[in-house]
């Protein structure tokens, strides 16, 4: 028969290594480009001919 080692409880395991490592994260993000500038305010009266039902007739001041 083999003789079986006696395990030494009171010494402690060594660290296991890591299962997986992730890649490392950037310090800061890079900055969000500035916004669009604003569009102008929607005129109803510019439509495109294509659609003249839905062209705003001018009043008569």
């Amino acid at each position: 028969m083999t003789e079986v080692p006696e395990i030494d409880v009171a010494t402690p395991a060594p660290p296991l290594p890591p299962l997986f490592t992730l890649p490392p994260v950037p310090a800061a993000a890079p900055a969000a480009p500035a916004p669009p500038p604003p569009l102008p305010a929607f005129e109803l009266t510019a439509v495109p001919l294509a659609y003249p039902w839905l062209a705003v007739p001018e009043l008569p001041v």
